[in-house]
């Protein structure tokens, strides 16, 4: 028995280091959607005329941490278990 297996880890978690590169990921991917989100809102406050150049610059910013916040949750997925009930030699219950 691993160690992994008595802390109660095991195959329903990503690996480690997996996991806290997407964890991190996440984390950084929120924090510029947040910052691009804030300063888009002050800056339309300012000068709401131009809206349409300020979502433009201000979405693709957003557009890439939101990319980059869906790769570290990706990452940060358990692994699909394999369904071997298919392989069975037996019928299936009916």
């Amino acid at each position: 028995m691993s160690v992994i297996d008595k802390l109660g880890g095991g195959h329903d978690e990503p690996p480690g280091c997996k996991r806290i590169v997407g964890q991190l990921l996440m984390f950084i991917g929120i924090l510029v959607m947040l910052a691009t989100g804030i300063c888009t809102v002050y800056v339309m406050i300012d000068d709401p005329s131009e809206f349409v150049l300020y979502l433009l610059i201000g979405g693709v910013p957003f557009a890439i941490a939101f990319g980059v916040y869906w790769l570290g949750n990706w990452m940060n997925k358990p692994p699909k278990s394999e369904d071997t009930d298919h392989l069975s030699d037996e019928p299936p219950l009916s």
